[in-house]
This record gives C-alpha cells, sequence and structure tokens, in this order.
C-alpha cells in the first residue's frame, strides 16, 4: 500500500521580501502623520504652564488678534506648519517649536521671567504601539500570501 501527500504551499516569502520596503515605508509614513496631529492636538487641548497673565495684557495692549489664549496658539501659525513630509521622513516646523518645547532663557532679562517648557512633541509611541502593531502584522500577512 503505497501513501501518498500533497503539500500545498499558501504563503510566499518572496512576495513578503518584495514588499518589506513599501511595507515598512507606510509605517514610518503612519507613524510620522500620528505623531504631527498628535502634537497639534495637545497644543490645542492647552499646554502647562498657562499664559503669563503679562503676556495676555501684553497682547491686549498691542491690539494682537489671538487664535486662543492657550500658549503657543498666538497667531496659529506654528499648528499651520507641523505637517509631515513623507519625502523627507520628518515633521516640519516653524523654528520657535522646538524652543517652545524645550523653554528657554529670557532674552530681556528682569523683570521677565524665563520661557517655560511646554511639552508638545511627545510623539506618542504609547498612545499608537498597538495600532502600529496591528497594522504591521496585517500587511506582513497580507504580503505573505500566494
Amino acid at each position: 500500500q503505497v501513501i501518498t501527500s500533497k503539500l500545498t504551499q499558501t504563503f510566499s516569502f518572496g512576495k513578503l521580501r518584495n514588499q518589506i520596503n513599501d511595507i515598512l515605508d507606510n509605517i514610518m509614513d503612519g507613524l510620522g502623520e500620528t505623531a504631527s496631529k498628535n502634537m497639534i492636538s495637545r497644543i490645542k487641548k492647552g499646554l502647562r504652564p498657562k499664559l503669563a497673565d503679562y503676556t495676555l495684557t501684553k497682547d491686549k495692549v498691542l491690539k494682537v488678534n489671538r487664535l486662543s489664549n492657550k500658549p503657543l496658539m498666538r497667531t496659529g501659525a506654528l499648528l499651520k506648519s507641523l505637517k509631515y513630509d513623507k519625502s523627507k521622513n520628518h515633521i516640519n516646523m516653524l523654528a520657535y517649536g522646538k524652543e517652545q518645547n524645550d523653554g528657554f532663557k529670557n532674552p530681556w532679562g528682569v523683570p521677565f521671567n524665563d520661557i517655560p517648557p511646554r511639552k508638545f512633541m511627545d510623539f506618542g509611541i504609547k498612545d499608537t504601539k498597538k495600532e502600529i502593531k496591528s497594522k504591521l502584522y496585517s500587511d506582513i500577512r497580507k504580503a505573505l500570501k500566494k
């Protein structure tokens, strides 16, 4: 008596190999887009510390039409600048954004305080890790299918 068996391959490592760069590029783009959206969200929600009364009073005297009384929302220019650039694989922002995130020594001297850090550049990787993992696994499974 002869026993025969048949193996059917339902996956292709070659197909995965051909698609892995695109899969990883899509994951990186998703990270960049999510990070820029998270930064915008943090700024809109309101950062700590709040603006000093002096800042708000000065803006009123100077007749500045503030977008909001929240930090980093004077004109909205920083918010508009926070965009992920796929071709360069980085997030664009106005130069002063990093200074505001890190805080800086007051250039005007006494009686003004130093500018405190207002952290909005935490990219929220923890928040999106599960989503990214799920997308990566899904894309790999699709690529493996024959």
